[in-house]
């Protein structure tokens, strides 16, 4: 059954439905849980290569990209320059967390 237009208008239009986020999660869920383990995990380093790393296949276009066509919600290519900065942040807030918070409590 094919998407309607009015359907896909109200999934990646901006009238306040988070459909866009959640379809770029779904195009790097796998990704994202190894970060997510590696936090739990508190493998600060692994964390920092593997963000780096997912800045990099987010500049190359093979990560959390997505496009809508009249039947489903497939993987795209092409870079998705918006989330770039936000891996980036990530790392920094990580170091933070590595070398303020932790070393804190191992002394």
């Amino acid at each position: 059954m094919p998407f309607t237009e009015d359907f896909l208008q109200k999934l990646t239009g901006d009238d306040g439905f988070f459909a866009v986020g959640i379809f770029a999660l779904e195009q790097g869920w796998m990704y994202a849980s190894i970060v997510l383990a590696s936090i739990i995990d508190r493998k600060f380093t692994a964390v920092w290569g593997w963000l780096l790393a997912a800045a990099g296949f987010l500049a190359l276009g093979i990560l959390h990209n997505f496009r809508v066509i009249d039947i489903d919600i497939t993987t795209g290519l092409g870079p998705v320059w918006s989330a770039v900065p936000g891996y980036l942040v990530a790392i920094a807030v990580i170091q933070v967390i590595r070398f303020t918070l932790i070393s804190r409590e191992v002394r």
